[in-house]
């Protein structure tokens, strides 16, 4: 009975997923400019095909329309322990991030000192007095805005209008050595525009220490697949997947998935199968979740890295909405 239900869901992803009959398919040389430009000229629908070799990307890719991204790495054995990937299409991603954590975490430091100095304190409003002790204090306020904002950004966004579907596939995400500052976003963000999207499909992609704060991200109002993928984490607390796919119809922080349903064994979620996740412990390569955020993790081999997520916690934004970590369908964790 499982290997039918199986054997259909492939026949489904096969069928959603298909190149349609009518898709004009623009044949790329892998540089980020030229697959940026041919991004603009497709229509939804199209397909944008990379080839084999190794590309550095510095300034990153933005698309907004529902294409597909092809390249030529394919993926062997996901969803266990003995995963590996061919590693065909490359891409190094060199994009530059303004503030290193370090940084960031130092201004913290003196935004805590800023404030404690302070001989009238004014915990709940932004200062606006002239004078020395709150002068340091506004200035703690701009330099810990700036670093929150700068280091936001993908090395590859979609968002994909409502109604069309996505997918990228065949790609290796590999982090650059040169980098040493980690970007707020997901390496690869997928997200919507103008209402719900429900066919999104991330396969056969190989992703390798990628300096970001996950390595997929899905936001908006989106659902989707991502499935027969390899996972490797080793960069600071990062994780392999952060879910904020939460705006349920276009209210934002997460309160429109809150004031719905939770829908749960439907397929309202987005779909984390028959992928290997290997971290290194703690936070690092596994799963956050939050803005009213819906997934279902199954069939996965995890290793040194586990499905997560958070709650509200006492800020405006809302916790996850609806999570489905299935422990019996496959999920083994070691380490």
């Amino acid at each position: 009975m499982q290997r039918t239900q199986t054997l259909l869901a492939a026949l489904f992803l096969g069928i959603a997923f298909a190149t349609h009959s009518g898709a004009t398919v623009y044949p790329s040389d892998g540089s980020e400019a030229n697959v940026q430009s041919l991004g603009k000229v497709a229509s939804d629908g199209d397909v944008i095909t990379l080839p084999a070799g190794t590309f550095t990307w510095n300034t990153g890719v933005s698309l907004t329309k529902g294409l597909t991204i092809r390249g030529q790495t394919t993926i062997t054995g996901a969803g266990t322990a003995n995963c590996t990937a061919d590693d065909q299409t490359i891409i190094i991603d060199e994009k530059p991030r303004k503030t290193p954590m370090r940084e960031r975490n130092f201004q913290r430091k003196q935004e805590f000192r800023a404030r404690r100095d302070v001989t009238v304190k004014t915990p709940t409003t932004r200062p606006t007095s002239t004078t020395p002790a709150t002068a340091r204090e506004r200035n703690s306020w701009v330099n810990r805005n700036r670093n929150l904002a700068v280091n936001h950004g993908s090395l590859l966004k979609a968002t994909i209008p409502a109604g069309k579907s996505f997918r990228l596939t065949g790609i290796t995400f590999k982090n650059s050595p040169n980098l040493t500052t980690t970007g707020g976003d997901g390496a690869i963000r997928v997200g919507s525009t103008g209402g719900l999207v429900t066919n999104a499909r991330i396969d056969h992609c190989h992703f390798y220490h990628l300096a970001w704060g996950a390595m997929l991200q899905v936001s908006g109002w989106t659902y989707g697949i991502d499935d027969h993928n390899l996972f490797e984490q080793d960069y600071g607390p990062n994780h392999s997947h952060t879910f904020t796919n939460g705006a349920t119809n276009g209210h934002g922080n997460g309160h429109g998935a809150w004031a719905d349903f939770p829908y749960y064994g439907s397929d309202k979620f987005w779909f984390v199968e028959d992928n290997t996740i290997k971290g290194k412990g703690g936070p690092n390569g596994g799963i956050d979740c939050s803005f009213g955020g819906r997934y279902v993790a199954r069939h996965n081999y995890w290793e040194n890295a586990i499905p997560n997520g958070h709650g509200t916690e006492g800020w405006c934004v809302r916790g996850m909405r609806a999570v489905q970590p299935v422990a019996h369908s496959g999920m083994t964790i070691s380490g």
